[in-house]
């Protein structure tokens, strides 16, 4: 078990299949269940989430499944569940464009009566190593970067920044991304950085992951920076409006910033901040929570400031870095899969 998670993995197991077992009798159109990340990596710490996957078909209207996820916090960890299309399981898709499908071919069967994600997880084990498929992986992860990072252009020449947020968002997450994609190992959310730099400087590129971190403007954050922009990420969870139970399993997410500040990471700890912020505000939009989502945002504009994502000045500064993002992506891939 890692550094920061108090509870045994035998009690978290119990709860998950005593979420599964009562999801599967609610909803008899379910086909399957399985968790992944870093549950299944055994690789949980203070804020890692418990996420369980329910297939169905022809979701979600025709089985009337609730669309949001769901999150609950038990044993001090937060289990989110959330119910997928069976087409979404299209073995070459997967194999071609999912930055995840080595967590899903360790991924823990909770129920498959039909043996429906068994058969998947077996044909990803076989293929998943190839290396074709690897550098098809790892192009997709840079084609997302690209075309955000078109977007973002766009959005900072004609002064709309609506967007910016979710664009930054976008190429920060698949960047990170890139080198574990290229070396066909695990990703993450909240601990992006750190995998990130174990695996760049495997590629021989080791400043990679700082270049990341200068789109947020991690650069300039100590740990009383990112321990006031904690707080202020608190105190907005506290007061947008969600109901309470929700406050606190967003809350809980946070504590990945405490786990990144007690082992000395401040600069990883700054991009977590600004996934769960910018990740709330947009699950609220989705949800019709229009009002939440406009005082989550607004909330934000402290930490906004620190990072220098609100002039334009600043916002063309990041232009050049993940222009050098990309590039350097692209030796990236193109030395580790020299013919």
């Amino acid at each position: 078990m890692n550094d920061g998670l108090t509870k045994d993995y035998d009690r978290l197991i119990k709860t998950a299949e005593d979420i599964v077992r009562s999801i599967v009798k609610k909803y008899d159109s379910i086909i399957a269940a399985y968790s992944s990340g870093s549950f299944a990596r055994r690789d949980m710490v203070y804020g890692s989430d418990f996420d369980i996957a329910f297939i169905a078909p022809g979701y979600p209207a025709s089985n009337k499944l609730p669309p949001e996820v769901t999150r609950i916090i038990a044993d001090d960890v937060v289990f989110e569940w959330a119910f997928v299309e069976k087409k979404m399981y299209d073995v070459k898709t997967l194999l071609e464009t999912s930055p995840s499908v080595c967590d899903l071919a360790i991924a823990r069967i909770w129920f498959d009566p039909e043996d429906f994600f068994g058969n998947i997880q077996r044909v990803l084990r076989e293929e998943h190593s190839r290396p074709d498929l690897i550098k098809t992986r790892a192009l997709n992860q840079l084609k997302i970067v690209e075309n955000n990072f078109d977007e973002l252009k766009k959005s900072i020449a004609s002064d709309k920044f609506d967007n910016l947020l979710t664009q930054i968002f976008l190429v920060v997450r698949h960047a990170f991304n890139i080198p574990s994609v290229i070396l066909n190992r695990p990703v993450t959310h909240c601990r992006s950085y750190l995998y990130c730099r174990n695996n760049s400087k495997d590629l021989g590129i080791e400043d990679f992951p700082d270049l990341v971190n200068r789109i947020l403007g991690a650069e300039g954050f100590n740990a009383e920076k990112v321990n006031i922009a904690l707080n202020t990420a608190l105190k907005i969870f506290d007061t947008c409006g969600f109901p309470k139970e929700s406050v606190e399993t967003y809350k809980a997410h946070l504590r990945t910033v405490e786990y990144l500040l007690d082992i000395n990471e401040p600069q990883a700890a700054v991009w977590p901040i600004y996934f769960e912020i910018v990740g709330a505000g947009h699950e609220a939009k989705r949800d019709n929570l229009a009002d939440i989502s406009e005082k989550i945002f607004k909330s934000f504009m402290p930490i906004k400031e620190e990072m220098r994502l609100v002039e334009k000045i600043d916002m063309e500064s990041r232009i050049k870095i993940i222009g050098e993002i990309i590039s350097n992506s692209k030796k990236m891939i193109d030395n580790y899969f020299k013919p």
